[in-house]
């Protein structure tokens, strides 16, 4: 007879103990005592079987709110004073754009995400490297400059201006977020803020760039690193928060040495 159905019949020798002996506090302390028991005695899965009964005499503490202050309600919310730049109809036929041809991995033309890039507002430098599955949410607030490399599935979450300079890789999986809210507000207003990454930085694959952040020039997000605080110009950035681990030191060569 396995442990389970022992701490069973335990359970229903005590029952049956209860309705033989007469009432009484004595009486009740003494089964309620072999009851605990027979429940120390069981094994995990017999507790298993009993977990319905045992949830039920849980008591879960009420959760007690502040009197300082008032509670988060998020039906609150407002745009204060934000404006995505555009009208609905304009942001509507964008985002038929982007999907039909920014994150279809068939459309490969960089000169057509280009030229459509330009058409809804953005400003692009020549030599645009743009690969399949880039996510622009506004383009109107976009800026390119020359020989800018966007990998596969980053996304440019910009609601306010992303300004990116000269000759910077933005990799594969990398997000960068304008997007923010006042969290001392209790509706938790919108409150995006700019991001600029210089000229000649490097944001790694999957790197993680918050609202308001500069890159300075030259400077480098490690793989998954996530930065929450201005990049000093070759500065290294690493970890989540990223710190400084290193400068970047450029050879004068652009060959192997």
């Amino acid at each position: 007879m396995g442990s389970a159905a022992r701490a069973h019949d335990r359970r229903i020798l005590v029952d049956r103990e209860l309705l033989r002996r007469p009432a009484g506090p004595r009486a009740i302390s003494q089964v309620d005592s072999g009851r605990r028991a027979s429940r120390h005695d069981m094994p995990p899965i017999a507790m298993t079987l009993c977990g319905t009964s045992l949830l039920r005499m849980a008591t879960i503490p009420p959760m007690s709110h502040s009197t300082s202050h008032p509670p988060v309600d998020l039906s609150l919310t407002t745009r204060g004073d934000y404006h995505p730049g555009r009208s609905f109809a304009v942001r509507s036929l964008w985002f038929l754009v982007e999907a039909v041809v920014f994150l279809n991995p068939v459309v490969t033309s960089y000169r057509v995400k280009r030229s459509l890039l330009t058409l809804f507002g953005s400003t692009v430098g020549p030599g645009l490297i743009i690969k399949p599955g880039v996510h622009i949410k506004y383009p109107w607030r976009l800026t390119l400059g020359s020989n800018v490399w966007l990998g596969e599935r980053a996304w440019l979450d910009n609601m306010e201006d992303i300004v990116i300079g000269d000759s910077v890789c933005i990799s594969q999986g990398a997000y960068l977020c304008t997007g923010n809210h006042d969290w001392s507000d209790p509706g938790m207003r919108l409150a995006p803020r700019p991001i600029a990454v210089e000229s000649g930085a490097w944001i790694g694959a999957f790197g993680r760039v918050g609202p308001g952040i500069r890159v300075g020039c030259e400077a480098v997000l490690t793989l998954g690193s996530t930065l929450q605080a201005d990049a000093e110009p070759r500065g290294i950035y690493s970890g989540t928060p990223a710190s400084r681990v290193g400068t970047r030191r450029l050879r004068a060569s652009s060959q192997p040495s």
